[in-house]
């Protein structure tokens, strides 16, 4: 009884984790054919670009996080975990306004970057 209902529990975390990654693949090639569609004409004109560049930048950071997940779901590991905090912190660095606390987020991604090379090198010795 016991191997059934694992058996069963093993199925359906395998179903689950399949569906999370079509519909994650999914949004994002929709996310990427939508950034293309929304800014392939603007690159023609890079002073129209370049004006827009805290939306082209949000943009893409979007897209990044997306398919940084993607990889986690994929890989289920920390130090992915890890890649997903420290691209949000990059994005909220590139994105602040001047004098937003930017050193506060400067110290927080150090911490984080600096605990993330410890963790890879720990799990490396490991294997």
């Amino acid at each position: 009884m016991k191997t059934n209902l694992s058996s069963i529990t093993k199925r359906v975390i395998y179903i689950l984790r399949i569906t999370l990654l079509v519909i994650v693949l999914c949004v994002v090639l929709i996310g990427t054919v939508g950034f293309i569609s929304k800014w392939a004409a603007q690159i023609l004109h890079p002073e129209l670009f370049l004006s827009n560049y805290r939306t082209v930048t949000e943009d893409i950071f979007s897209i990044l996080v997306v398919f940084e997940v993607l990889d986690l779901l994929h890989t289920m590991s920390p130090t992915r975990l890890t890649d997903i905090l420290l691209l949000v912190i990059a994005r909220k660095m590139v994105l602040s306004m001047p004098g937003e606390h930017v050193l506060l987020d400067a110290i927080a991604f150090s911490v984080i970057l600096m605990s993330r090379l410890l963790l890879a090198r720990f799990l490396q010795k490991t294997d």
